[in-house]
């Protein structure tokens, strides 16, 4: 028996993504007696309906064809063939899957190594501005690197929530005029942002108290 070894190996990688056997699928010994004609004609039909929905046991259907050619085997090579269809079919299924997990890793970018040496701190940029009016209530913070995301937490002083904003990427935040309507004039508001830098640290801020005028 010849085969083209690239041409097989071609299959076997064609077979690489589906893998997944179901409880419909015929077992490797039902493919080969398929494939040579031994099974009944009910079991062969059976079998050709289910490979053309199942990538997997087409792929199986196409090794045994490979591997049995009725036109150069005699009846002494078939026998052992036969014997030995179930160990290769796994050996074929664990190269398949071996190699490409390996193809995977292999072609995986390597990701640059991170420098954490870089201290970030978030503060509060109002600076003296410690009321703000209610419909002009914008809270401001210092940057983190570029693409670093922010959220922030707005509450009353006894740390009941007024309004949360995630992932922002601008520095500042107003809070709706409505968020601020159980704060009274004169009432001071507590704030604290949470930033994720673009290597995935956490920095948050202190808590700031701003009041409302």
């Amino acid at each position: 028996m010849t085969l083209d070894d690239r041409a097989l190996a071609a299959q076997w990688r064609a077979r690489a993504g589906a893998e997944v056997l179901t409880p419909e699928c015929p077992d490797s010994e039902s493919i080969w007696r398929a494939v040579t004609l031994e099974s009944q004609a009910e079991e062969r039909l059976r079998v050709i309906g289910h490979i053309a929905s199942c990538a997997h046991c087409a792929g199986s259907w196409r090794l045994a064809a490979a591997f049995h050619d009725p036109t150069r085997q005699s009846a002494s090579n078939v026998q052992p063939l036969r014997r030995m269809w179930p160990q290769i079919t796994l050996i074929a299924a664990t190269i398949v899957t071996v190699a490409a997990i390996w193809l995977v890793v292999r072609d995986q970018p390597q990701p640059a190594p991170v420098l954490r040496t870089t201290v970030v701190e978030i503060q509060s940029a109002l600076g003296d501005a410690t009321a703000l009016p209610r419909d002009r209530f914008l809270l401001r913070w210092t940057p983190g690197p570029r693409g670093t995301l922010y959220d922030i937490e707005v509450a009353t002083t006894d740390l009941k929530l007024l309004s949360r904003q995630m992932a922002l990427t601008m520095t500042e935040y107003l809070v709706p005029p409505e968020a601020l309507a159980p704060v009274a004039v004169n009432d001071t508001v507590a704030w604290r942002v949470h930033a994720t830098l673009p290597d995935g640290r956490a920095v948050s801020t202190v808590t700031y108290f701003t009041t409302l005028h």
